[in-house]
């Protein structure tokens, strides 16, 4: 879901009425995100806000919001920003994970007048609870400027740095050499350089490049995909997201292809997966893409 959303604000759209209600599961369970036809909310008087899941609409311009999932800048009628799908993300994620919503379905302007608190949810680990409390702000300037940086929070760092000494203490047991040899293999297969640490533009185009690469596949682009995934592993060799998203569609392929029993096609996409693992040392070595190699052998 952040992912849909932050391929939406990476092309400045904004859903400007994002709720539960608003998002599907496919056939294959995956989250779908429905009704882009708001551009911006209108602005409601404060005497007229009642807790509610419907979208209200109003006036000739068709402006609208849903009164319990709306920023309380939507309600002044200000311009649509991401940070306002952003409360609404917010707000959906605290109902996934405790069943209610965090300001009992009050308003927004309603619940900051009132004072509200938020009631924090346990067994969150303390960066999860900051991302979606920071997310539930009332003001705009509090809140994260997109999904991208929401989910970006809520996660936090991809990989856990090593130290020199761990290798020491790891190594003295036979069950601390075991761990020691994970952790190194974790560090083996971890960028150079973590996500987090790249520029923000750099960030955003390789989401970018993912996000789009998921479009093309699912609407049956997938040689349109894998370029784009490849690009993005490209920006940053060894991205877990690109390799999985890669790895993943390349098996696809060669079961299609071993389905077919097509000399041709075996032999185009042997091809192109040398071709991609000759990137590096890493896709190279690929357990899964070696196995495929070997599958595609004739």
């Amino acid at each position: 879901i952040c992912l849909g959303l932050a391929y939406a604000h990476n092309t400045n759209i904004v859903h400007s009425d994002f709720k539960p209600s608003n998002v599907f599961l496919d056939s294959h369970d995956n989250p779908k995100i429905l009704d882009f036809g708001i551009a911006r909310a209108a602005p409601v008087k404060e005497t007229q806000m009642l807790a509610s899941d419907v979208t209200k609409v109003e006036g000739a311009e068709l402006h609208a919001l849903t009164p319990s999932y709306a920023a309380s800048e939507m309600f002044s009628g200000e311009d649509p920003d991401p940070s306002d799908d952003v409360y609404a993300l917010a707000i959906t994620v605290y109902e996934l994970l405790t069943g209610h919503h965090p300001y009992h379905k009050t308003p927004a302007p309603t619940a900051q007048a009132e004072g509200l608190k938020l009631v924090p949810i346990s067994g969150l680990k303390r960066r999860e609870w900051r991302a979606i409390s920071r997310g539930l702000a009332f003001d705009r300037a509090e809140r994260q400027q997109n999904a991208a940086e929401f989910l970006r929070e809520f996660e936090g760092p991809g990989k856990i740095r090593l130290v020199a000494g761990a290798a020491i203490v790891l190594a003295i047991a036979l069950a601390g050499y075991f761990t020691f040899v994970q952790i190194q293999e974790q560090a083996r297969i971890a960028p150079d350089v973590a996500f987090e640490d790249l520029s923000g533009d750099l960030q955003q185009e390789i989401t970018r490049l993912l996000l789009e690469g998921q479009e093309f596949q699912r609407f049956g682009d997938d040689y349109g995909a894998l370029l784009q995934y490849k690009a993005a592993y490209d920006l940053h060799p060894r991205n877990p997201q690109a390799t999985v998203l890669l790895v993943s569609l390349l098996e696809g392929f060669t079961n299609r292809v071993i389905a077919e029993d097509s000399d041709i096609g075996r032999s185009s996409l042997k091809q192109n997966l040398d071709r991609i693992m000759d990137t590096d040392g890493f896709l190279g070595t690929h357990e899964r893409l070696v196995n495929l190699q070997e599958r595609l052998e004739p």
